[in-house]
């Protein structure tokens, strides 16, 4: 007795599929819902990837903020600002990619309401 194997061809043709378009970060547009607050005082900061024409793009990268005077202000890594000591300090929004880094920043102030006049 023989037993046979069935075998089942399939025609047609695989394709694979276009790669997705690549964005190029040529910009970030980084703005903080309030310039000026109060010590223990928030604010949110946010930035947007944008491309050569000024567009922003689909897919927004992770961006990295940065107070320059912790003394005055601090950042958390979702953008929200808090007022430490009357003075200022730049926020900056920073992308770092191998070989590139972009960033923007504000000069955020932080004012004491309690202090003498």
């Amino acid at each position: 007795m023989k037993k046979i194997i069935g075998v089942l061809a399939l025609a047609g043709v695989l394709t694979a599929c276009p790669p997705a378009p690549t964005q190029t970060i040529s910009s970030i547009a980084l703005t903080c819902t309030l310039n000026s607050i109060a010590v223990a005082a928030t604010t949110t900061c946010s930035a947007v990837a944008k491309d050569s024409s000024g567009t922003n793009l689909s897919t927004q990268p992770t961006f990295t903020f940065v107070s320059s005077d912790t003394a005055k202000a601090t950042v958390s890594s979702a953008g929200v600002v808090t007022g430490v000591a009357a003075g200022s300090s730049s926020i900056t929004a920073q992308f770092r990619a191998v070989g590139i880094t972009i960033s923007n920043a504000v000069v955020l102030t932080v004012t004491n309401p309690n202090a003498a006049q």
